[in-house]
């Protein structure tokens, strides 16, 4: 039996809360000069080819990437916001808190039918 689509969707969401939080954590090392630069390096690049293919996964799904979307374009346009532009990781952030969201209005269903 194939996993539920809500599970799927929780577990790239989790993926990718990991990689913002791997993200941090060694941009907080290399400011204490922990770790050497090509760890960083390699860090960040694994992290940009990782989330790049969770959010192709993520937009695969409608009804994420139609919330998702225009608010990755909007809080990524210099143009518009100038320096005060989304990075790496707040766009990771904007999946994860918009999938969450989600996933909790999906699973709330469910609990309010059982409620009545």
């Amino acid at each position: 039996m194939p996993p539920q689509p809500e599970i799927t969707y929780a577990r790239q969401l989790e993926r990718a809360a990991s990689w913002a939080s791997s993200v941090v954590f060694t941009t907080e090392l290399a400011e204490q000069r922990l770790v050497p630069a090509r760890f960083v390096d390699d860090v960040m690049r694994t992290a940009a080819r990782e989330v790049k293919t969770i959010r192709a996964d993520i937009a695969a799904r409608d009804e994420v990437s139609e919330a998702v979307g225009p608010l990755i374009i909007v809080m990524n346009d210099k143009q518009y916001l100038k320096r005060h532009t989304n990075g790496f990781v707040t766009d990771i952030a904007v999946v994860v808190i918009i999938g969450m969201a989600f996933v909790l209005a999906v699973l709330a269903i469910p609990v309010q039918w059982l409620g009545h």
